[in-house]
């Protein structure tokens, strides 16, 4: 238990920093979230690494409540934000991690979709366009 508590810790300060490492994940690792459904680590890592170019001080997560069983752990989270317009996001996430070993093998973000679709994913596209636009 020790081990993943270390590796979820690590993998929520990269969450919310825009710095969360391959290295916490298996070879074969996968992902999924309430919107997006499956996808590869690398796509899922490539998005992590937008959340703070769209909040001022970045996503911040405040944990509330862990349950293990075996190989797999549930995380409940609240993250709190402040977009760059100045508009708050908070939003109630449960995170179901998987591992082998110490790694995680597959993480499952279930959360209220309706501030992600409504907030979260227009700044993201306008960040997005933003970035086009510039390059």
């Amino acid at each position: 238990m020790e081990k993943h508590t270390k590796t979820i810790d690590a993998f929520f300060e990269g969450l919310s920093s825009g710095s969360l490492s391959r290295d916490l994940f298996s070879s074969e690792a996968e992902a999924s979230t309430a919107t997006s459904g499956a996808m590869t680590i690398e796509r899922y890592l490539g998005a992590a690494k937008i959340l703070p170019a769209v909040f001022v001080e970045g996503l911040k997560f405040e944990r509330l409540g862990t349950t293990c069983q075996d190989n797999r752990t549930v995380v409940e989270m609240r993250s709190t934000g402040v977009f760059r317009s100045g508009e708050h996001y908070t939003n109630t996430y449960l995170f179901l991690f998987e591992f082998e070993g110490e790694l995680i093998s597959r993480v499952v973000e279930y959360f209220d979709v309706r501030p992600v679709q409504t907030q979260l994913v227009p700044a993201i596209q306008k960040f997005m366009a933003a970035s086009e636009a510039a390059s």
